[in-house]
């Protein structure tokens, strides 16, 4: 039986919401985000409300923007899951 891959409406909160605390703690705003990033602002609060679900690629741009740490992103946005090795 194969696994859903795609996240959960909780999942693309759960991200959105560490997305827009960091951008904040960063003192970016949206617009300063997506400058960063080469993208809308619209596209930056669609993901931080949970609408949007960001490409793997964008999604660890927008990491990487705000110096955060793949792994505890994933532990927090997956509920410390682990990955199966199946």
């Amino acid at each position: 039986m194969y696994k859903r891959r795609t996240p959960t409406p909780e999942q693309r909160r759960s991200f959105g919401n560490i997305i827009r605390d960091e951008q904040k703690a960063c003192g970016f705003t949206q617009e300063d985000l997506a400058g960063i990033l080469d993208c809308s602002p619209h596209w930056i609060a669609n993901i931080e409300c949970g609408k949007s679900d960001p490409t793997w690629l964008d999604a660890l741009r927008l990491i990487r923007a705000l110096k955060l740490d793949v792994e505890e992103i994933l532990e927090v946005v997956d509920g410390n899951v682990p990955v199966s090795s199946d």
